[in-house]
């Protein structure tokens, strides 16, 4: 999806929609396609079993603030755009 589309949603549905991009989670000053001797992605567009357990591991507070009811998923501690 589009950024300009995501933003659409977004002002559309204030305080309803929240992203969750998975570049926020995955990369920090690299973005790895290998770690503990695992491939992370099966091909361009999906994970691994290992691909998703390291994305889930690394966005899992946002993941509970979202679920728990938090008002933001992206102000949980994700990083946000500059």
């Amino acid at each position: 999806m589009s950024s300009l589309r995501r933003f659409h949603v977004q002002s559309k549905y204030p305080g309803r929609v929240d992203l969750l991009k998975p570049v926020d989670y995955l990369c920090d000053q690299t973005c790895p396609t290998y770690h503990a001797g695992h491939w992370l992605y099966w091909d361009a567009t999906h994970f691994t079993l290992a691909g998703s357990t390291f994305m889930t591991d690394r966005a899992a507070s946002t993941f509970r603030t979202f679920i728990l009811g938090g008002s933001n998923a992206m102000s949980s501690g994700a990083p946000t755009e500059n």
